[in-house]
């Protein structure tokens, strides 16, 4: 034990923490790009020619960025699914983070691993930034308890998507300003120099130009302002956080009249939104710090519902209770530096709950948390001969699975993460546009895919083609969402077809249906098909669709496919008045079918 400690003591321990954090996730180099990516290299490569608005260079995160125009546009092309709504606007200010994409394209613009290198520098530099800020709270009194904190974050397996995830980058720039402002704050309230205050507010300036993540600098500046700052006034620790206040308003200000935000998707709740605001952070919160716990993915509860979703908020908020418990029981809350680590964690998490639960918004909390964890194994370690009996038995062996998920658990998961990857992010993202059969891939032919697996994937689906050097078809549009639901097909006429399911057609991220729900009759275009709803749930979403084409349903320029895995096949439509039905996709199957490499017939 003593010679761990020495090693953790050691000053070179962090750089050493550092280098092993890049190692362990450097397979992601061979990963294939995703999402995103795709889009910043039709952007960058002129394949995409958008206008970004005042305040972005290149608008490689406005997503859909333009008037109601612009989406009827994108649900001609069939990148948007026809049920998205006609106010979607999801547009994101990062022009700092843009920079480094197009820094990307001017030195290696036909490597993603490289671009991935770049990646993996930032999370390099920010590890070593972090145990930085570990060792500056701790005043160096507590060298091994602050390395032993830069190697639980450095080995969370809970990063390797943000770093995979090319277009990702953003996070961990916006992470390692956050940290500088922490330090330089910290060195600030602790009367080494004005300068260092100019410099905190320097770093949450650039960090909330590279990403709105960097809001979660506020959430660590306020925990450190109840607990850490040494002024006895209440007066003065505020006031010191005004000027920080004023740049965060000044950049929400900007932010908005620049036209940058999200409106009408179901995936991100406005935080001026009090109540819907309040019920996402009661689900939500309890759900990503379990994550950050003991691993359960954070998107878990993407396929619950609501009363299950419910349930598993209030499971996971008993275990950080129970946590909370652990800590008080080794008397770790008498330790400020644990108290400021536990808040500030707890604060960061509570912007990301705007926001479908994942494990890549879990970056900045994870710092707090990485601390916690490392002064409770810390205790129990240097104190273990103290704790005697039945009860201190069961109790460090909870610790002992702790240690043992983040030390051992997680760093075998990003070991395996890239083949994990690999198998199913291309296999969504990637194979299933590649499978449209090429006789589709002409100018005057529009495939109809029936029931894809993931709908709002067609966003990126020409650009995915032709990245890969495919032809595209005049438009490849989506009827409903295969993934999760039984289909009936009709063709009522020779010009229609209804599609009929038990479950909603519209996915969240397309369309906020408590906001803006559908009613029988309403009424609205997929390029030139008319599309009406004929049925709806008590909740407005759609399940019950007609489209009628302009043309017969037998002219050579609708092709109809529907998803079998592992791809599509032409569809033979029935005769008019004749249905038939289409079973919902396993999707646990077919994901589990793919991690062994293989496909369900």
């Amino acid at each position: 034990m003593e010679r761990l400690s020495s090693l953790l003591a050691h000053r070179r321990s962090i750089w050493f923490w550092a280098m092993a954090g890049v190692l362990l996730n450097a397979l992601c180099i061979g990963t294939p790009p995703f999402t995103d990516d795709f889009l910043q290299w039709a952007i960058l490569t002129h394949h995409l020619q958008p206008a970004p608005h005042a305040g972005t260079a290149f608008g490689l995160f406005d997503l859909v960025d333009g008037p109601p125009a612009l989406v009827q546009s994108l649900k001609a092309s069939g990148r948007l699914l026809w049920c998205t709504s006609d106010s979607l606007h999801l547009a994101f200010w990062r022009p700092l983070s843009e920079m480094t994409h197009w820094l990307d394209y001017r030195l290696w613009p036909h490597s993603p691993a490289l671009m991935r290198v770049h990646s993996l520098l930032w999370y390099g530099g920010l590890i070593l930034l972090v145990g930085r800020l570990y060792r500056l709270i701790d005043d160096g009194q507590r060298p091994a308890r602050s390395s032993l904190a830069t190697l639980i974050f450095a080995a969370s397996s809970l990063h390797f998507f943000v770093i995979m995830w090319i277009s990702a980058r953003n996070q961990l720039i916006a992470a390692c300003f956050m940290v500088m402002a922490l330090m330089a704050y910290h060195l600030w309230r602790t009367g080494k120099g004005t300068r260092y205050g100019w410099l905190a507010g320097l770093a949450l300036s650039l960090g909330l130009l590279s990403a709105e993540a960097a809001i979660a600098t506020m959430a660590y500046l306020l925990a450190y302002a109840v607990v850490l700052d040494q002024r006895e006034r209440w007066r003065d620790r505020l006031i010191a956080l005004l000027p920080f206040v004023l740049i965060v308003l000044a950049w929400r200000l900007g932010h908005v009249a620049l036209g940058f935000g999200s409106t009408g998707s179901g995936s991100y709740v406005e935080p001026g939104m009090s109540a819907r605001f309040a019920y996402a952070v009661a689900h939500r919160l309890p759900t990503l710090m379990l994550a950050e716990l003991v691993g359960i993915g954070a998107g878990i509860t993407q396929t619950m519902t609501l009363a299950a979703e419910s349930v598993y908020a209030a499971a996971a908020a008993t275990v950080i209770v129970l946590l909370a418990g652990l800590m008080a029981y080794f008397r770790l809350w008498a330790k400020p530096q644990v108290r400021f680590y536990a808040l500030g964690a707890l604060l960061a998490l509570v912007p990301v709950c705007a926001i479908n639960p994942a494990d890549r918004l879990l970056l900045n909390s994870e710092i707090g948390m990485s601390a916690l964890l490392a002064a409770l194994f810390h205790q129990v370690a240097v104190n273990r001969h103290r704790y005697k009996g039945w009860p201190a038995f069961g109790i460090k062996s909870v610790v002992a699975l702790l240690v043992m998920i983040h030390l051992v658990v997680f760093p075998l998961t990003t070991l395996i993460s890239p083949v994990v990857t690999d198998r199913t992010v291309s296999s969504s993202s990637i194979s299933e546009p590649l499978s449209i059969p090429d006789e589709a891939a002409r100018p005057n032919v529009h495939a109809i895919l029936i029931n894809p697996p993931a709908p709002f994937l067609l966003f990126y689906y020409p650009l995915v083609r032709s990245y890969f050097g495919k032809a595209n078809p005049a438009s490849m549009q989506a009827l409903a969402n295969g993934g999760n639901q039984d289909l009936q097909l009709t063709v009522l006429d020779e010009h229609t077809i209804k599609v009929a399911s038990s479950k909603s057609f519209v996915q969240p991220i397309s369309r906020d249906v408590l906001t803006q729900p559908f009613k029988v009759g309403d009424v609205t275009h997929m390029g030139e098909v008319l599309v009406t709803v004929t049925e709806v749930s008590d909740k407005g979403e759609p399940l019950g669709v007609t489209f009628r084409f302009p043309t017969p349903l037998s002219d050579p320029q609708w092709q109809f496919y529907v998803w079998r895995e592992p791809g599509y096949a032409r569809l033979q439509l029935p005769e008019p008045g004749q249905s038939i039905q289409m079973p919902s996709l396993d999707l646990r199957k077919v994901v589990a079918q793919r991690l062994k490499g293989k496909s369900i017939s």
